[in-house]
């Protein structure tokens, strides 16, 4: 092609695509287009179908769709198989397209992959180019198929298309596994054809389906189909339309209630779909029950539910018979898996017609013969909603003739009435039974009674009572015989005659075997119904082919004359034979009106006994082609009955109607009369009974034609007995218009024409006009139920095991499965009378599962076997068909025993006032039932009397049984129940409760007297006992110790008021109570003594008995606000509710001023309080669980002045209520005031006769802003004195000082009792400028051999406390903040360690330690007393106390301050930057005119300014003026109208402002560590020390020692007075370091030229250069430090002598180097530091001249032995001596604590593990130890900037 280039690059060859490139090129859409930077084009240029050797060419187009110009160029293909033109640069403008053509040329049949490089706007694009060979390709839409939710086993159907996208024909062929079937499997698929597939998914389980379809087209290449689905069980919910469902069995219930025939109701069931996939559903009836046998019609059977769609189904009634109860069961399945999802229950009841008559009985007395008499009756319809026809089945020939025969009554209560004509012609007695037919009703019997007399007859006048003894007759069989034959038998006896004059059978066997074989004989004879309207179709049918009568039978009863052809003669006859039954004479008498047509001979005869008569019917038509009918009625009556004389009233009988039909016609040959008549229905279905039990319907037959009609039914078989369909009547002869009334009659027999086991099918041939062709089919269907149950277990039956006594009682489940309604019966062997079954006989109904029970009351141990019969039969008048099952029931006794699950239960502890609720779960170990009592025995094991209990807590019981009666109950074999227990204890005391059961019969009574133990339960009954464990003080209060925080909040007066048992009141109400009269008795009790005038006293107001006072610390107004905070602890075992109560938080009563309107002086005080919250408390209420606590945060405001007093109430919820004083105090600055938080101090018991009296404390708070000079009133202690006959029982060793403002003064005092009895002292106190204090001090001696008591033990109760209150917004935390070391000896120490740590995650911290108090540094040590600690970490710090000086109760609080390093480093930089800008001021001053104008325009001058203004405007308004005040100015704020330059510099001149302020020290963060122990004279300790072994815990140093007499026996024995105010020393380095504490006193002008001068000459030596220069060598000059240690010793000139001074230096090096740093980083002297130099040089000159002794015995042991025996005795002497020496055993403890110290040091920073195993191979030490961090930390802290702390530093001896 011209124009075409490619790079010439000879070494190229063709490219080899790996598989992954050639599929990724095949499946992308070639005709994919895309934009970049506006230019549209191809991602590709593909070449298909090309042949090797030829030249190829397509066109890649770039179209320009941006708004702009675009810059384009290109780069060729870099191999040769692709050309295109030579590249240039374009510019492409707007919508313009340029053509860019590429050749391709193949060579060999191979692909080929190239790319085109394209730059637009100098950004690089690229476009694939390739030459692919022909493929198979496809392409699946879509590429996976989800099914989702399928019901199991229904069908789901997803279709996808296959689309062939290459460039061959390829077969395709699927292959997939169940539950997915993809339907076609194989095909062939052109190329760009298209196939469509359907998957469909069937699963079988509820599961999740994932599979895999894999498609094999091509050269069996592989193309895979991801399917998924998941079958799940589906959920419909099924209900009527009324929601009826049966409880028992959870079918839902359609019931339709009772209905007429022909008549239909309809119900609606309604299924819901709760599912997310659709569901199919079927409804079928159950197994078993034939289609046609129902009358219940579903109006859908089956379809499909969508999800979540519900639908409705209408259910029709549509009974097929009448007077009977339906039933029916179906099942609503899904439609594939056969799923039961409910049971619909159809229920309904077919009512027929309710016609009556007025009377059933119509008697017509006496009547001559051809004489005619009326009755009437009335027929009427009962119900309102049913039309009826009725029918009226009698002859024209009787005597008794109706006026209606036939007719409709419709159902509004209509009524018809008939009339009854009785017209006789013989004479004779009459009883005839007419039945009334009626349309789906039984027929109604109607009885007429008449006599007839006449001249030749008159018979017995028939009455009831004659009717009632001929039915008895009858039903004895004894109507058979004449009354001559009666009457020969009542006078032998063999008869008698009842009351009523009938006659009744006797014992004679001979007579009665012979009724006996004349019943035989005669067994179809039945005898008249009782009741003929209860059972009128028996009686109707009773006689079914009209034969058989009482009396006679008849040969046939219907006669037929079939074509009677008039040509040949017009006369037939027939025979009819009448047998006599009885053993009397018999007349028979036929009554014709009209003779001519139809007539028998002889119409009156006489029949002998037992013997057989005949009859001629002779037919006489008269017309061709016509039907002829006659209906004869004749009376068979005995002979004797012709005469009444003749007869006597007990051999009465009466005459016996007969019957028969004559049906003729005289149709020609080939001639008929075309029948017009329809029935009411062509099939009849009967539902099911049993065998030999008939059941009825009625048919209706009408003629619709204009001429006569005659019917006759015939069966299909020729066997009429085979039949079990009887039609009543059979035939008959319907008028023109009329309508005739068939009963049929089902009666089940065993025939061979069963469809199935119990459906009957025939078919019932009408014939009409005696014409074949003219037959008309009824169908009849019918079924049969046999008696048939379901009996579990194959019939045996295992009743309940039981105990001699008792009884058990066993449920057996029988179902029936026969639709038809059962009868029972059991049947049980008389011999076994412990069993008996409930009910004995009854019903089953249709499908009913009846529930049986099994009594079982055994008399002797072992085991039973009885059989039982049960026979069920379907029915209620016969047995015929009954089925029978043998059941085995068998049954045991056996002992019985209970058992609890636990025999011993604590329950814990109760709350009195409550209850719990235990759950005592008793076993009955034994298989039989147990009938127990339980019984309990309460014993109190620490039974505390309480006065507030009004009950007998001995005879009251504390348990409760809830769920059983009596304490009585039962329970079955094998079974565990549960008897909820209620416990109420009434008492707070421990209670063990004994529960014991006995075993009962049934009626109740005990089986043996022993009682059995069953369980023991153990309880207790408690109050809410709350306790306050922990006090912390933090702002204002924060430096408040602990011990003074808790006698301030008088923790222990609080704890023990708690401990203590409620109050009746209290327990009245939970918290808050709706009346508050015990706080308003106690609020008023407590205002009436409050102090209303004089000065405020520095002693708060005496504490009443009730209440707790809560003391806030006196702090200066507008302070900081006091915080308290206190850790509750829950210490009962219940969960407690509290609440802190204010005066507006109960809901008191209106008081007087509520009424009056004005307020009371505390009211107003109290409101002030609470309305400005002064007093807060966060959180106020809450509920505690057991054993937690809570931190409660009391909190004081200073904001108004003077003491302020709110009374509150703490509350514990069913507990203690105590009655508190919330006490705070804001003095004005400038004002004294001395704080003491109780006048009454309790001094520690001492022990008469002690060595030392110990010395204790008391403390003076300075709440005020000045500091206090305090002194004690020494003359009332001389006076104690000279009382006690001169001996000091209590002495002040402290007896004036100055109380530091917002700090305490620790007194000191010696209580030293002479007597064993209680002292009170009233010291009076001496306040500076304020009214003195009186403090009652009581104090009490005892003997140690009356009373033993560890007096530790009331020092340390309120420190002896578990938990640790800690604030999670502090800083820093210590692991234990006091420490007990309890009852110490003098002169031994005694170490402990706490850990300090930080609790910050980012910020470091530093520390530093101070003592309270200064006298307090001799016993105290701690290590280190400065540091620095990372964020998170932690510090151990050692604690050393050593008891020195005399015996006393030790109280130290060490105060530790926490420095945050980040804000005290910026508050570094931000003093450094504050002084760099104050010496800028000093060397330079700015005049700015702007910051004038800045303050004019916002009111503020210069105080000179504003001298200078005021003193102008006053010289210019003269001396009038002068006396009055001037106005101020009137300003204008221009604040509100500056601009943004006004307001940018006025925020400049306050951020100029604020620099000139002086940075303000950050507060540091204050810890509290407590220390208490008692020290006394080691004897006194071996006195109380109960344990030997604790006495080697303590090492006597006596180098500590000293006189440990107390300071007061010391300073008595001074004669000065100047040795009286000072604290004498046993040596003179007190003296000296008593000496160096002595303070200065100057003037305020001495002071100002002390800060000049030294101002001057610091200022000129920083401006001095040399002196600048100079400092860093003088910093850089080593310190010589032994050459400065000189000791002066006596003089020594041997060599041994200057050894040891070398030894000793030595050994003392590292002292003194640890000595000597801490003194380098002091500049000033210090209190802290007066402990290190007592006796320094004469301590170090007994250890120097003690090592030197050592060591030369220790050469001298060293050296060759030498030395004589004498000389070396000498030597071990000494080393005992130095032993023994308590210097050196002083140094040798010394040297072991550092060692320890160091070496918990070292395992704290891991350094080593002191927990690891032994290694066999020593490891190198770490080289980057911890001991570098320390040193690291201790030069920083050293070179922390700390101010100059308000307490004392001390120092570590270590």
């Amino acid at each position: 092609m011209p124009g075409l280039v490619r790079l010439k690059q000879l070494s190229l060859s063709p490219l080899q695509l790996p598989n992954d490139t050639t599929q990724n090129l095949v499946y992308r859409n070639p005709n994919a287009r895309i934009t970049w930077d506006g230019i549209e084009t191809y991602k590709r240029c593909i070449f298909r179908n090309w042949t090797p050797g030829e030249e190829y060419t397509q066109i890649l187009t770039f179209r320009n769709l941006s708004g702009k110009n675009v810059t384009f160029t290109y780069e060729v293909p870099k191999t040769r198989y692709f050309q295109t033109i030579y590249p240039r640069r374009l510019t492409l403008s707007q919508g313009v397209t340029f053509n860019l053509p590429i050749q391709f040329s193949p060579l060999e049949k191979v692909p080929y992959v190239d790319e085109l490089i394209v730059y637009i706007n100098q950004t690089q694009y690229h476009i694939t180019l390739a030459g692919l060979l022909p493929q198979y390709r496809l392409s699946l839409e879509p590429k996976e198929l989800n099914f989702g939710y399928c019901a199991i086993q229904d069908i789901q159907i997803r279709s996808f298309k296959l689309r062939n996208i290459g460039d061959l024909e390829t077969n395709i062929e699927w292959n997939s596994n169940e539950p997915f079937i993809i339907e076609p499997r194989e095909c062939i698929l052109p190329v760009g054809g298209i196939q469509t597939f359907t998957c469909s998914f069937q699963p079988q389980w509820a599961l999740i389906y994932v599979g895999t379809a894999t498609c094999i087209y091509g050269n069996q290449s592989v193309y895979e189909l991801h399917l998924h689905g998941i079958g799940k069980f589906p959920h419909i919910i099924v209900h009527s339309d009324d929601g009826s469902i049966d409880e028992n069995t959870g079918n839902i219930l359609v019931p339709f209630g009772d209905m007429p025939m022909n008549g239909i109701l309809k119900h609606e069931l309604i299924l819901f779909n709760q599912s997310t996939f659709r569901v199919p559903f079927r409804i079928e009836s159950l197994p078993g029950v034939a289609k046609f046998d129902t009358a219940f019609y579903f109006g859908k059977t089956e379809g499909i539910l969508e999800a979540g769609k519900r639908q409705t189904i209408a259910i029709k009634f549509q009974p097929k018979a009448c007077e009977q109860y339906y039933r029916d069961f179906f099942n609503v399945n899904t439609q594939q898996g056969n799923l039961v999802t409910a049971v619909v229950e159809c229920s309904g009841k077919s009512i027929g017609n309710l016609i009556e008559i007025s009377h059933q009985r119509i008697t017509f007395g006496q009547v001559l013969a051809n004489s005619t008499t009326n009755r009437t009756i009335e027929i009427y319809n009962s119900q309102e909603t049913s039309i009826a026809r009725f029918q009226i089945y009698t002859s024209p020939d009787s005597p008794f003739h109706f006026s209606i025969e036939n007719g409709t009554l419709i159902g509004d209560g209509s009524k018809l009435t008939i009339i009854i004509t009785f017209t006789p012609t013989y004479p004779m007695g009459y009883y005839k039974i007419v039945p009334i037919l009626i349309e789906h009703q039984s027929p109604i019997l109607l009885e007429l009674i008449g006599t007839c007399h006449s001249d030749t007859g008159k018979p017995p006048v028939l009455n009831d009572r004659y009717i009632k003894n001929f039915k008895q007759q009858i039903s004895h069989h004894l109507a058979l015989y004449p009354f001559e034959i009666l009457s020969d038998y009542l006078k032998r006896g063999r008869l008698i005659l009842d009351q009523s004059g009938s006659i009744m059978e006797t014992n004679d066997q001979t007579l009665i075997n012979d009724i006996k074989i004349i019943k035989d004989e005669h067994d179809y004879i039945l005898p008249p119904l009782l009741n003929p309207l209860k059972d009128n179709y028996l009686y109707w049918f009773s006689n079914e082919d009209n034969t058989h009568f009482e009396y006679v039978t008849l040969s046939e009863t219907c006669f037929i004359f079939d074509q009677c052809s008039l040509d040949q003669t017009n006369e037939w006859q027939q025979s009819l034979t009448i047998t006599n039954l009885t053993r009397g004479k018999l007349i028979v008498i036929w009554l014709i009106k009209d003779p001519s047509i139809f007539s028998i001979i002889p119409t009156e005869t006489e029949l002998l006994p037992l013997k057989s008569t005949a009859f001629r019917i002779i037919f006489r038509p008269t017309i061709i082609d016509t039907f002829y009918t006659k209906h004869f009625e004749g009376y068979v009556y005995y002979k004797n009955q012709r005469d009444f004389t003749l007869v006597p009233d007990y051999g009465v009988m009466l005459p016996v109607k007969i019957d028969l039909t004559c049906i003729g016609n005289t149709l020609r040959l080939n001639h008929e009369i075309l029948p017009l008549c329809e029935f009411d229905r062509d099939i009849i279905i009967f539902p099911p009974i049993g065998e030999q039990i008939s059941i009825y319907q009625t048919l209706i037959l009408t003629n619709t034609g204009t001429i006569p009609l005659i019917y006759r039914f015939l069966t299909s078989s020729n066997d009429d007995t085979l039949s079990h369909f009887t039609f009543k009547p059979s035939n008959g002869y319907i008028k023109p218009g009329d309508y005739a009334i068939i009963i049929v009659r089902y009666k089940p027999i065993r025939s061979s024409n069963i469809i199935n086991n119990n459906i009957y099918q025939e078919r019932i041939i009408v014939r009409l006009n005696e014409r074949e062709k003219f037959d008309k089919i009824l169908n009849i269907f019918a079924t049969q139920d046999k008696a048939r149950l379901l009996i579990p277990n194959d019939g045996h039956i295992y009743a309940l095991t039981t105990c001699i006594g008792l009884s058990s009682e066993t449920h057996l489940q029988l179902k029936s499965i026969t639709r038809s309604k059962l009868e029972f019966n059991w049947s049980l062997d008389n011999n076994i009378t412990s069993l008996y079954i409930e009910p004995k006989n009854g019903y089953f109904n249709s499908y009913e599962e009846k529930d049986f029970l099994i009594i079982y009351k055994p008399k002797d141990e072992g085991k039973i076997s009885m059989p039982a019969k049960l026979t069920c039969w379907i029915g209620d008048r016969t047995k015929y068909g009954a089925e029978t099952y043998h059941i085995t029931i068998h049954a045991s006794t056996r002992d019985g025993y209970l058992r609890a699950n636990e025999l011993h239960h604590d329950l814990g502890p109760i709350a009195l006032g409550t209850s719990i609720t235990y759950d005592l779960y008793i076993t009955n170990i034994g298989d039989c039932l147990l009938r127990y009592r339980l019984y309990t025995k309460q014993t109190i094991l620490d039974k505390k009397k309480n006065s507030n209990n009004l009950i007998d807590n001995e005879e009251m019981s504390i348990i409760e049984f809830i769920s059983i009666e009596n304490n009585q109950s039962e329970i079955d074999g094998k079974a565990k129940i549960c008897i909820p227990c209620r416990i109420h204890p009434f008492s707070r005391s421990y209670y063990q409760i004994e529960i014991f059961y006995e075993l009962l019969d049934d009626n109740n009574q005990c089986l043996s007297e022993h009682k059995h133990h069953l369980c023991t339960l153990n309880t207790h009954g408690v109050y809410p006992h709350l306790t306050f464990i922990d006090i912390l003080g933090s702002q204002q209060s924060a430096s408040l110790s602990k011990g003074l925080l808790s006698k301030a909040f008088n923790l222990t007066k609080i704890n023990a008021l708690l401990a203590k048992e409620p109050t009746p009141d209290e327990l009245t109400y939970a918290i808050n109570s709706p009346r508050e009269e015990i706080f308003s008795k106690k609020l008023n009790t407590y205002r009436k003594n409050k102090i209303d005038n004089g000065i405020a006293s520095p002693l708060p107001p005496l504490e009443q008995p009730e209440a707790i006072s809560f003391n806030f610390n006196a702090a200066p107004m507008n302070s900081a606000p006091s915080e308290v905070h206190l850790l509750l602890e829950n210490s009962s075992d219940l969960d407690t509710t509290w609440a802190f109560l204010f005066p507006k938080d109960l809901q008191c009563e209106l008081e007087y001023w509520a009424r009056t309107g004005d307020f009371t002086e505390e009211e107003l005080n109290e409101m002030k309080l609470q309305d400005n919250k002064i007093f807060s408390i966060n959180p106020k209420k809450g509920i505690l669980k057991k054993g937690s606590n809570v931190t409660i945060t009391i909190t004081y405001k200073h904001i108004f002045a003077g003491q302020h007093t709110l009374p509150a109430i703490f509350k514990v919820g069913r507990g203690r209520q105590i009655m508190l004083n919330l006490v705070g105090i804001s003095v004005e600055p400038g004002e004294r005031y001395v704080q003491f938080y109780s006048t009454t101090h309790h001094l520690l018991p001492v022990e008469l006769g002690a060595q030392g009296a110990p010395v204790q404390q008391y403390e003076l708070w300075n709440g005020g802003t000045v500091p206090i000079h305090f002194q004690v009133d020494m003359s009332q202690l001389e006076q104690i004195s000279l009382s006690n006959y001169g001996f000091w029982v209590l002495d002040c060793l402290t007896p004036e000082g100055i109380i530091v403002p917002n700090k305490s003064f620790v007194t000191q005092w010696v209580f030293n009792p002479l007597e064993a009895r209680e002292y009170v002292f009233n010291i009076k106190i001496d306040l500076e400028n304020c009214e003195p204090a009186f403090i009652t001090f009581i104090g009490s001696g005892f003997d140690k051999r009356d009373i033993s008591s560890d007096i530790s033990k009331s020092l340390t109760e309120n420190l002896e406390i578990t938990k640790q209150l800690n604030l999670s917004d502090r800083l820093a935390s210590l692991t234990i903040d006091r420490i007990n070391f309890g009852n110490l000896p003098l002169f031994t120490k005694q170490r402990h360690i706490t850990f300090l740590k930080n609790q910050s995650n980012k910020d470091s911290i530093s520390f530093i330690w101070h003592v309270t108090n200064p006298e307090q540094v001799r016993h105290i040590r701690i290590q280190p007393v400065r540091g620095k600690i990372q964020p998170r970490q932690s510090l151990p710090i050692k604690v050393t106390f050593m008891a020195i000086e005399a015996p006393a109760f030790h109280d130290i609080d060490l105060v530790c301050e926490i420095y945050n390093e980040t804000t005290l480093n910026q508050y570094n930089l931000d003093l450094k930057k504050w002084e760099i800008n104050i010496q800028k001021k000093w060397e330079s001053f700015e005049i700015d005119d702007e910051e004038y104008k800045a303050c004019l325009r916002s009111g503020i001058l210069d105080d000179n300014d504003k001298q200078q203004q005021l003193i102008e405007n006053q010289f210019h308004q003269g001396s009038t003026l002068q006396m009055c005040k001037t106005l101020p100015p009137v300003l204008v704020n221009y604040e509100l109208d500056e601009s943004n330059i006004d307001r940018a510099r006025r925020l400049r001149a306050n951020i100029r402002k604020q620099q000139n302020t002086r940075p303000q020290m950050p507060i540091p963060e204050l810890l509290h560590l407590a220390f208490t122990a008692r020290t006394l004279v080691y004897n006194e300790y071996l006195d109380l020390c109960t344990n030997t072994n604790e006495l080697g815990k303590f090492f006597i140093d006596t180098c500590l020692g000293g006189d440990y007499r107390s300071k007061s026996s010391k300073k008595r024995s001074k004669k000065t007075e100047e040795d009286e105010l000072i604290d004498d020393a046993d040596d003179d380095d007190d003296e000296f370091n008593t000496n160096n504490n002595d303070q200065i006193t100057v003037t305020v002008e001495e002071t100002d030229l002390l800060c000049s001068t030294l101002s001057d000459l610091l200022r000129n030596l920083l401006s001095d250069r040399v002196f600048a220069d100079t400092l860093p060598e003088m910093i850089a000059e080593k310190i010589p430090y032994f050459s400065q240690l000189q000791y002066t010793r006596s003089s020594k000139t041997n060599n041994q002598q200057q050894q040891q001074q070398r030894q000793e230096s030595r050994l003392l090096k590292d002292y003194q180097t640890r000595t000597n740093l801490d003194e380098i980083n002091t500049t000033e002297p210090d209190q802290s530091f007066l402990w290190s130099s007592i006796e320094p040089e004469n301590t170090l000159n007994n250890r120097s001249e003690l090592i030197s002794k050592a060591k030369i015995v220790k050469q001298t042991l060293s050296t060759p032995s030498s030395l004589s025996d004498f000389e070396q005795q000498k030597n071990l002497d000494d080393n005992e001596r130095l032993k023994n020496n308590p210097n050196i055993t002083s140094l040798i403890e010394d040297i072991l604590e550092n060692t320890m110290w160091n070496i918990l040091q070292e395992a704290y920073h891991n350094e080593f593990s002191l927990t690891a195993r032994p290694r066999l191979i020593a490891l190198p030490p770490k080289r980057q130890s911890s001991l570098l961090t320390r040193s690291i930390l201790q030069t920083d802290s050293n070179q922390s900037v700390f101010p100059s702390p308000p307490l004392i530093l001390t120092e570590s001896f270590d």
